[in-house]
């Protein structure tokens, strides 16, 4: 449960409907025990930015029926001041619902006359999470835009940087990109009174906005918000705390000290030798490191039948319990490998966490190996088991790497390289400048990388015990990278690249990183490579925030897919999204639930959303089950070359290059300049037009600005002499502060229909007294418009079309025109029906013009014939 903070508390009353009857809790009576997290949320907020609601408590949510029922209901209705008619809204509000598990409960619509029924539905349909579920009641505002507010740790490193995003709507269409608010106290001056969030524009929203967002950060706040815009107001309808609970630095976790043991005297395991290394692939794997100039670990084989079946069955010789007290001297780990596996079965191939006793070991054979044995059926009997000690890092990553692409991809987190199944990385792209690895093995110091950094509050490292667990991050780490040396990407970026060299194939190479000092001589080493079977076409991006009309559910424990699992088939299909992060060690490293959940998403129609790499075990088992992922961060996936054609400010080229990409430019100059300023104006003005907040129409005005300064100085007029036209004709014309939009004019005539000397009788319009009509956007969209021509050249008759473009189109617009074409034919002139449809839309500064052709059915002229005879 989140902990209140100081300057997060109520600051009002509540009205609560509970079995005992309608109550009212004063602020100091309130808890999250009594009306959940998200009714706590909207007491500590200013009233007037808040719907007005009451609160159902969980112990009626079921038995709320019968006329009793009805009248506590228009009662609390009447003391929120709700007359019973108006439309309401059901919102959960859980006891113990985090800032994670947003989204993932109920809201439902109701009137007051629903409202019992439909309460008792939601209470049922989340009766098996086992929570202690209250229910907001609240005014169902008309929502012309809907969205998001977050300075939440995950969004933002300051608690003064939030951001704003419309939700993304059921049929797909999002009102607007996400848009940074900024509150800067020298910028926005001293804060002020709270008062409602009056808003008359979508443009505007985030500019309203500004005053929740500074309130919660004049109180060091982070906080995550859920707002509606009716068309006059912003409404804040949720309100979450978001708290950080405080985790362990990764680089505590490496031991003070590594005992450098000799290789010990054994009987039945033995060292891997020449044979080894050439016949079982994690061993050739090393074996190629070695060769690139790394020194591996140790490894030790069992490859004897009868002494693997002794460890699975518990029952192993003397010789056999002695290896293993020799070798957990140290922390040992046990992987698998064998002859003849397929390779989709590779994947699944078990291994341990560390065993650090004998009793470790043998208990890890007998009752954990077999069960995960099972899944390669007929192929468990080929398996040998290959050991080394465990290699202690801070750090590891997956590198994707091609023989002929100079582009590396760099996925790394704290602790080992499980982590990354799931949880947030940083991602990585090195430029190694040259397609020709020798070539480019030269340039390492001049490499060039981008990065994006992401908050990693989750990673897997083993305990005291040497079990791998999931471990959350000290706070002051999870927006650090977990690389920094710049040396690191170089060599990470240059072997993994001569390792896809030697496979002659795409590859993905494991990495630790930040290697004990006394468990080896490198800080980084290559573990384990694979071909990468990455399909990019496959690739999907996330919603940042929840989906409207869209269950998403959040797994993170056994329990909780248990319970998803036992659902009815109607609740399954309502599953739209599953959102994983598995906590536990049976779900984090279990290849049977990666089966599990990839039959369930595709049985279902759900989307599983992996916070993960795309370089993963995990990622690459569900997109091959032909489960549908969404990626969280899809950073690294845009095109290599991208073609822009156009003018930019001075310094962008050599902002581009120092990211590392290579740039193409020319230099205009005398008219070419003047003509390609004048084309940049439109953009821009374009650009404006496009503009969805106040933030975003700001900085493309100040665009249309700098075009203008240039443009008049190029010209050799100056903006001064743009200023003085400016106040001139503001002087003698005014400007556009009032809204005016002229419709239309008429002009008296004298054989108007008017008679103007009838004193009756009156003008549409007056001369001297403005006419206004009722005020829409419309009145100022220009219309597709299509003339119609019939043309005779050179004996042949021809049908123009001559189509009027509005460039500044909002949106796609769309006309049908019937028109005939006629041609000769043997049996004289035929006329063909035509219907043209046209679709016109715009992005930036292009237009987009389709049209579609139909000819109609031609009805047959038929001849009649009288006939007179009898």
């Amino acid at each position: 449960m989140a902990e209140a903070a100081a300057d997060f508390l109520p600051n009002r009353s509540v009205v609560l409907l509970s079995s005992t009857g309608v109550s009212e809790l004063l602020p100091k009576d309130i808890s999250a025990l009594l009306i959940g997290q998200k009714a706590l949320g909207l007491l500590c907020l200013p009233s007037c930015w808040v719907p007005p609601f009451f609160v159902i408590s969980a112990d009626l949510s079921i038995g709320l029926d019968g006329e009793s029922s009805e009248n506590s209901i228009e009662q609390a209705l009447s003391l929120i001041g709700l007359a019973t008619g108006r439309p309401l809204m059901a919102r959960s509000s859980a006891v113990d619902e985090t800032i994670e598990e947003r989204g993932s409960l109920l809201s439902k619509e109701a009137t007051t006359a629903t409202l019992a029924k439909v309460i008792g539905e939601c209470a049922s349909t989340t009766a098996h999470l086992n929570k202690t579920i209250h229910w907001i009641v609240q005014l169902r505002l008309p929502a012309r835009s809907k969205g998001h507010l977050s300075n939440e740790a995950r969004i933002s490193k300051a608690k003064r940087d939030w951001l704003c995003e419309a939700e993304i709507g059921a049929d797909g269409t999002q009102q607007s990109g996400p848009v940074p608010v900024a509150i800067r106290r020298w910028r926005h001056g001293e804060a002020k009174e709270p008062h409602g969030l009056s808003c008359s524009s979508s443009v505007t929203i985030d500019k309203v906005l500004q005053a929740p967002a500074r309130w919660a950060t004049d109180r060091k706040l982070r906080l995550h918000f859920e707002w509606v815009w009716d068309g006059n107001f912003v409404w804040l309808v949720q309100g979450d705390l978001c708290t950080s609970i405080e985790g362990i630095d990764p680089r505590s976790v490496l031991p003070e000290h590594v005992v450098s043991l000799a290789a010990p005297d054994i009987s039945k395991f033995r060292l891997a030798d020449g044979g080894d290394f050439a016949k079982y692939r994690k061993l050739a794997n090393a074996k190629m490191y070695g060769e690139l100039g790394y020194k591996v670990p140790t490894f030790y084989v069992l490859d004897s039948e009868d002494a693997i079946l002794q460890l699975l069955t518990g029952d192993p010789s003397a010789e056999l319990s002695a290896d293993l007290a020799k070798l957990t001297a140290h922390p040992l780990v046990v992987r698998t490998d064998g002859e003849g596996i397929p390779a989709e079965l590779r994947q699944m191939l078990p291994r341990s966490d560390e065993l650090r006793t004998c009793e470790a070991a043998l208990n890890w054979f007998q009752r954990e190996l077999p069960q995960k044995l099972a899944v390669l059926g007929t192929h468990a009997k080929k398996i040998v088991l290959i050991c080394h000690h465990f290699l202690p890092a801070v750090a590891s990553a997956w590198c994707m790497a091609e023989p002929t692409k100079r582009m590396v991809r760099i996925e790394s987190l704290w602790g080992i390289p499980e982590g990354m199944y799931w949880y947030p990385h940083d991602i990585f792209e090195v430029d190694t400048l040259d397609v020709n690895i020798d070539n480019a093995a030269v340039r390492t110091g001049d490499f060039q990388y981008t990065s994006r950094v992401r908050y990693k509050e989750w990673f897997v490292a083993p305990d005291t015990s040497g079990n791998w667990l999931a471990i959350r991050a000290k706070v002051s780490n999870r927006w650090s990278p977990t690389i920094s040396n710049r040396d690191w990407f170089s060599e990470i970026a240059i072997t993994s690249r001569r390792i896809a060299g030697r496979v002659g194939r795409a590859v993905n190479v494991m990495w630790f990183l930040d290697i004990h000092p006394e468990a080896s001589g490198h800080k980084i080493l290559p573990w384990y490579h694979e071909v990468c079977e990455l399909d990019r076409s496959l690739l999907r991006g996330a919603p940042r925030f929840k989906v409207s009309d869209s269950t998403v559910l959040a797994l993170r424990t056994l329990k909780e897919w248990q319970s998803i699992q036992s659902l009815p088939m109607q609740d399954r299909r309502k599953i739209r999204r599953i959102r994983v992060s598995p906590r536990e060690p049976s779900l984090i490293r279990s290849q049977e639930f990666l089966v599990e959940l990839s039959n369930f998403a595709k049985e279902n129609s759900a989307v599983v959303i992996l916070e993960g790499g795309v370089l993963s075990h995990a990622y690459y088992i569900l997109q091959k089950a032909g489960c549908l992922v969404e990626i969280a961060d899809l950073y690294g996936i845009s095109e290599e070359q991208t073609a822009f054609n156009k003018m930019v400010r001075d310094n962008i080229p050599a902002s581009i290059e120092k990211k590392g990409e290579r740039v193409v430019q020319v230099q205009l100059t005398g008219d070419d300049l003047i003509a390609a300023l004048r084309l940049k104006l439109v953009e821009e003005a374009t650009e404006v037009f496009d503009a969805n907040s106040t933030a975003e129409t700001v900085e493309e005005l100040a665009d249309v600005l700098e075009v203008v300064y240039a443009l008049a100085d190029r010209l050799g007029a100056g903006i001064r002499q743009v200023q003085q036209s400016r106040k001139k004709k503001r002087a003698s014309r005014g400007g556009f502060d009032d809204g005016k939009v002229l419709i239309e004019t008429a002009n008296p005539q004298s054989l108007s229909p008017q008679n103007i000397d009838s004193p009756t009788e009156q003008l549409p319009l007056s001369f001297h007294e403005p006419h206004f009509s009722a005020p829409r956007l419309s009145n100022v969209e220009p219309d597709v418009l299509v003339h119609q021509d019939e043309l005779e050249r050179h004996g042949a008759r021809e049908r123009m079309l001559e189509i009027d473009l509005p460039i500044v189109a909002r949106t796609s617009v769309q006309r049908t025109t019937e028109f005939r074409i006629t041609a000769p034919s043997s049996q004289g002139e035929i006329s063909i029906p035509f219907v043209g449809q046209w679709s016109v839309s715009r992005k930036n500064g292009e237009l987009r013009v389709k049209l579609l052709l139909r000819p109609q059915p031609v009805q047959p002229e038929l001849e009649l014939v009288i006939s007179t005879e009898g």
